[in-house]
């Protein structure tokens, strides 16, 4: 990754910061973009993420933040507000702040795609719950995220909060 000056960033592909994502996603997350990075006029953060087939990422809500989302690769399923939205690559989905969604790999290959929020938190989120990859290293058992960590309210089930 470089920046050569304020608001001008290159990331190669082998840029940015991989994590491995706790259970029931299971995946990985690509940190590729954050206001750390670059000067930005607005704080945003930007990356790629994969879970596996059968992991699904949680329903939860961003109380202050806009989300863009561009599938890539594989399919599954969107629940958005409760409404089921089919994923195929080339589906883009935007989830307005307090919306609540989640996403289910409900194919047999890898469910891949590119987020984008604004502003920015969530790369902190993925920072604080996940495992860093070492390159040329497999993916590690499932592990549990630590429930009092960071954001965890904000991505816990309805069901958790309301207790």
């Amino acid at each position: 990754m470089t920046s050569d000056r304020p608001g001008i960033l290159v990331v190669g592909p082998e840029g940015g910061r991989r994590l491995w994502q706790p259970s029931p996603a299971n995946g990985s997350v690509d940190i590729r973009v954050t206001p750390e990075d670059v000067a930005l006029r607005t704080p945003y953060s930007f990356g790629e993420q994969c879970i596996p087939p059968g992991s699904r990422v949680p329903e939860h809500a961003h109380p202050d933040h806009d989300e863009f989302l561009h599938f890539l690769a594989g399919s599954g399923v969107a629940i958005l507000d409760g409404e089921e939205h089919t994923i195929v690559p080339g589906t883009t989905i935007v989830v307005g702040a307090n919306r609540r969604h989640s996403f289910v790999n409900t194919g047999e290959a890898d469910l891949r795609w590119l987020w984008f929020i604004q502003p920015n938190g969530l790369e902190i989120y993925f920072a604080e719950v996940g495992i860093p990859v070492t390159p040329g290293e497999s993916a590690p058992e499932p592990f549990r995220r630590r429930p009092e960590t960071p954001y965890a309210d904000v991505f816990a089930p309805r069901e958790a909060r309301a207790k």
